[in-house]
């Protein structure tokens, strides 16, 4: 994809073009170059497998330690790369806050937490 990279800014219909993953991928391209302080994420990573979710997310681990991002993900694997989540229950219009445990998450080994 680095042929890509001098049409970051075009306006083109890339849905045509690229693949959801590809198009994703961009998306974190741009962050990488751009460095903002604030990223926010809806669902950032569900047209790519696990590996690559894993590697652009340490990706911008590494490449942007200043970062603060907001993600909204329907993949339990999204929570490894936060410190802090935050569960809607819009049933009983509350909110649950807390620091994200890898082991909850991921210990059992089914891939998801409870």
């Amino acid at each position: 994809m680095p042929h890509l990279i001098g049409h970051l800014d075009e306006q083109a219909n890339w849905s045509l073009e690229l693949s959801g993953g590809e198009q994703q991928r961009i998306g974190f391209t741009r962050a990488l170059v751009y460095r903002p302080d604030w990223l926010f994420l809806d669902e950032a990573t569900s047209a790519v497998d696990e590996a690559t979710e894993e590697a652009l997310s340490a990706l911008l681990q590494a490449r942007l330690p200043g970062l603060t991002m907001i993600s909204v993900a329907h993949r339990a694997t999204v929570a490894k790369f936060h410190h802090r989540r935050l569960t809607l229950h819009p049933e009983s219009r509350s909110i649950e806050d807390g620091l994200v445990s890898p082991a909850r998450y991921f210990g059992d080994g089914t891939g998801c937490g409870g």
